[in-house]
């Protein structure tokens, strides 16, 4: 059985469970997302996203968190980078061990 990845990543990364709803959104996405959207995937308002987007890059190695701006919208974007990703991998691999 696949686990949440939400709950893997509060477990693992020792976040709100807000947080761990915005990684588990990151983890899902290809490439970087809005706050908009990120709030619309997590169920989160805006300025909650932008909290525990703060929490992430704490609980995270520093390089995990990609942050955009994307000049034609003026918007900015956030997203794993690799390292993000992997160290989200490694939080899934230990989950599914756990619930083997």
């Amino acid at each position: 059985m696949t686990p949440e990845p939400s709950s893997a990543f509060r477990d693992w990364f020792a976040v709100p469970a807000g947080a761990s709803r915005i990684l588990s959104a990151f983890y899902r996405a290809p490439g970087c997302l809005t706050r908009q959207k990120i709030a619309e995937l997590s169920s989160l308002s805006i300025a909650s996203v932008s909290v525990y987007i703060s929490w992430l890059r704490k609980a995270l190695d520093a390089e995990a968190i990609d942050t955009r701006y994307e000049e034609t919208t003026g918007r900015v974007m956030y997203g794993l980078t690799d390292a993000g990703r992997d160290e989200c991998d490694l939080a899934m691999d230990d989950a599914t061990r756990r619930a083997a």
